[in-house]
């Protein structure tokens, strides 16, 4: 319902909004100019992490699909045992697997209100990517 409003105060009149199981509605969206994927705490420990790499894959693999060329990829990770740099490492594996180039446009980490003290560095745990997928 938020979604809708600011879009509407922005004067955004074509835009849809799907709340669906990712899995299944990416397989079959096809010609998507933007695709936001913001999974719940996938590793919350790090022997979760490899199933959670899988799922990522998964996912990002079949956005990349989904999206116009050239499209925008927005993914986000709250999993201490998968920051940033295992957000971009799977990218970029699954960007060579799905025949794509893809730009990272923007990292986003979390905000002011969300420090990260130095003596505590597993509290990074907020990692985003903002994404440019287009053809090779």
């Amino acid at each position: 319902l938020a979604a809708r409003a600011n879009a509407v105060a922005n004067g955004l009149s074509n835009v849809a909004f799907v709340c669906a199981d990712a899995r299944d509605h990416l397989e079959q969206a096809r010609n998507v100019d933007m695709i936001i994927l913001d999974p719940p705490k996938l590793a919350a420990q790090a022997d979760h992490a490899s199933r959670a790499r899988r799922y990522y894959r998964h996912i990002i693999g079949a956005a990349m699909r989904a999206l116009r060329r050239p499209g925008m990829l927005m993914l986000f990770s709250c999993s201490a045992a998968l920051g940033a740099a295992h957000l971009r490492d799977i990218v970029r594996d699954t960007a060579a697997e799905e025949q794509c180039a893809v730009r990272i446009l923007k990292e986003l980490h979390a905000g002011p209100d969300h420090p990260t003290l130095p003596a505590f560095p597993e509290g990074d745990y907020l990692a985003g990517l903002l994404l440019a997928v287009v053809a090779f």
